[in-house]
């Protein structure tokens, strides 16, 4: 009988081979459809006189009924679970709150004096007065008028300028 002796593998080699065997029996699986990598959802709305547990179970039981071959453990699921929060909302529509026949309504309202009569009109403002002199300095000091005509005639000498170095 003779022994073969194995080469002994480091430690990150044994790591390497182990992941590979993990994968190939992963594969294997996966092929066979014996596995998935996310479990099935369900959901359940849990009533007020059952624990979660219960709600779980009664849930299962009726997905088993559809789904004969799947897992019949409560945790091979992942599950959402609804809870029904506070009494239904109380709904009252406007004839409910403020019917007419409601004879013992009073009016509250204080009394107010009336309103004193109207002043009398005041009388027309007079027209604007028309300007005088040429209409392009209509309204203008004439000393301002002439300042904004020599710094528009500047701005157009270096608009110019400007234009010609371009």
């Amino acid at each position: 009988m003779t022994t073969e002796q194995q080469p002994s593998l480091s430690e990150s080699e044994r790591q390497e081979a182990f992941l590979a065997e993990l994968e190939a029996e992963r594969q294997r699986r996966m092929e066979g459809g014996n596995w998935t990598r996310t479990r099935p959802i369900l959901q359940v709305l849990v009533a007020d006189t059952e624990t979660d547990l219960e709600a779980q179970q009664r849930a299962l039981a009726e997905h088993l009924k559809e789904h004969k071959g799947d897992p019949k453990s409560v945790h091979a699921y992942q599950w959402i679970l609804l809870y029904a929060i506070g009494p239904p909302p109380i709904v009252q529509t406007p004839s409910d709150l403020w019917d007419d026949d409601d004879v013992g309504a009073v009016d509250v309202t204080p009394w107010r004096p009336p309103m004193p009569a109207a002043t009398p009109a005041s009388p027309p403002t007079p027209p604007p007065p028309q300007p005088t002199g040429p209409p392009s300095n209509a309204g203008i000091p004439p000393q301002i008028h002439a300042r904004e005509l020599r710094r528009l005639a500047r701005l157009s000498r270096t608009n110019t300028a400007s234009r010609m170095h371009r």
